[in-house]
């Protein structure tokens, strides 16, 4: 995955920020960067098959891919 130097340092700048206003400029800087660097471009999805058997019941079909990470 492509990252920035300067966003992840902005990233670090918000987590130690000491209120809420500095928390606001500093991700006003990130989100200016993202544009800047677009650091993730998604191309599409993949497919996540599963099989389970039909004595299993109660499975709820979602229209997402939930990722284990």
């Amino acid at each position: 995955m492509p990252t920035s130097k300067r966003m992840e340092a902005q990233r670090e700048r918000w987590f130690e920020a000491l209120n809420e206003a500095m928390q606001k400029r500093i991700v006003t800087e990130i989100q200016r960067e993202a544009f800047c660097v677009v650091p993730d471009i998604p191309l599409g999805q993949l497919p996540s098959p599963s099989a389970h058997r039909r004595s299993v019941m109660g499975v709820i079909k979602i229209p997402i891919m939930l990722s284990p990470t």
